[in-house]
């Protein structure tokens, strides 16, 4: 509870008309972005041995939930739930802003750690460092986070006004890669996928 106390408190004195209206030209508050930061919210449900701030998903879900109520103009639920996945996944965590591509309809392909393939949709993907992302390698499927200095984008946004990017990687070095997936784990990142966008909407 006192998590929650907190984040809506920060919300409910940061957040304001124009910070939400930021978005409508597809900017972002660095200015919240930081209290979140200073906070340790960005690192709720990572393990403390990683660095995290402890809680569970549950937590962060929770706070997930209260940034989509006060419509804050950060990548609050890309960042958080790209880390989870490089936790999930053996991998490291990153300290900076980051976003997801995990739709298996438009998959990056891989070969000899260079990543290549085009992805729509990407959420906050211009205003990110980095991209955790599935990709196929033969007929493996792992999970690769890359700089997004090393992708081409294309601005677009979402009905809301948000941004929505498209991402395309010619032959790009990527930074971290997991092992081969099982079709367990795919089914447990999408079901996440699936609460995480939920509790943005709820």
């Amino acid at each position: 509870e006192m998590i929650l106390e907190v984040v809506e408190r920060m919300l409910k004195e940061n957040v304001n008309k124009d910070i939400v209206d930021l978005v409508e030209h597809g900017q972002w508050s660095s200015s919240v972005w930081q209290l979140f930061k200073e906070s340790s919210m960005t690192l709720v449900a990572v393990n403390e041995k990683n660095g995290g701030a402890g809680g569970d998903i549950e937590d962060l879900l929770n706070i997930v939930r209260l940034t989509g109520k006060y419509a804050a103009p950060i990548p609050f639920t890309e960042t958080t739930f790209a880390n989870y996945l490089l936790e999930y996944t053996g991998l490291n965590i990153v300290e900076d802003l980051a976003t997801y591509m995990i739709s298996t309809n438009q998959t990056f392909s891989l070969e000899d750690g260079r990543l290549n393939g085009i992805a729509s949709n990407i959420p906050w993907a211009r205003h990110t460092n980095s991209l955790v992302a599935i990709a196929t390698n033969l007929d493996k499927i792992h999970l690769v986070e890359v700089s997004l200095n090393d992708a081409k984008l294309t601005n677009g946004s979402n009905l809301a006004g948000e941004p929505r990017d498209v991402v395309s990687f010619n032959n790009a070095k990527i930074t971290q890669i997991s092992k081969p997936l099982t079709s367990e784990q795919l089914f447990y990142i999408k079901t996440l996928e699936t609460a995480f966008i939920s509790a943005l909407m709820t």
